[in-house]
């Protein structure tokens, strides 16, 4: 491979169909809310991880912060 060049291998696939509409408050289904003894993950802990196993985001696409999970459950908030 020659300098800055990398080979890609397909990891998923799929379709995904858009549905245009007028916003409405209440569009999406309630998500069951469970915070019961939940740990915060830092944000460049969260970031870290996912480098070790091949995801490299950059500042720009680092838009989950305040994370916090337990086993089976894990909540953050998704900035733009």
């Amino acid at each position: 491979m020659t300098d800055g060049a990398r080979s890609l291998a397909l990891n998923a696939k799929g379709r995904v169909a858009v549905y245009l509409v007028s916003a409405e408050l209440d569009i999406l289904p309630l998500v069951k809310n469970d915070p019961f003894n939940l740990v915060s993950v830092g944000n460049e802990q969260f970031y870290s991880n996912l480098e070790t196993v091949g995801y490299g985001y950059t500042p720009p696409f680092r838009g989950v912060l305040d994370i916090r999970r337990k086993p089976g459950y894990s909540i953050g908030t998704l900035y733009n």
